[in-house]
């Protein structure tokens, strides 16, 4: 009896140390989020976009001058060149900061 406790608590103990490491490593959707879909609002310091999958919510983010990077049809834009219902793929930081817009305008 004795001998099965321990053999059970070691095992508690190898899966509860497998779990916290795998909870602290980082992975691509623990730091950015990816978005694909149409802008629905621009404004200078913000850009929310409307998912193409209709079950999830409009993400709005920050353009941050030095992080941001916008591209239209392949080119560097301004936010300025931003449209309401242009088609975009964006990633978004945790920080709620916009890492790329990419835009597709044709």
């Amino acid at each position: 009896m004795k001998r099965e406790a321990t053999a059970i608590l070691v095992m508690l103990a190898a899966a509860a140390s497998v779990s916290v490491t795998a909870a602290s490593r980082p992975s691509d959707a623990s730091t950015q989020r990816r978005v694909r879909g149409v802008i629905t609002a621009v404004d200078p310091a913000t850009v929310t976009i409307s998912p193409i999958q209709a079950h999830r919510q409009c993400v709005t983010g920050r353009i941050d001058p030095t992080r941001t990077r916008i591209l239209v049809d392949g080119h560097p834009a301004r936010p300025s060149d931003l449209h309401i219902t242009y088609t975009v793929r964006a990633e978004l930081s945790l920080d709620d900061v916009w890492m790329t817009i990419r835009v597709d305008s044709h």
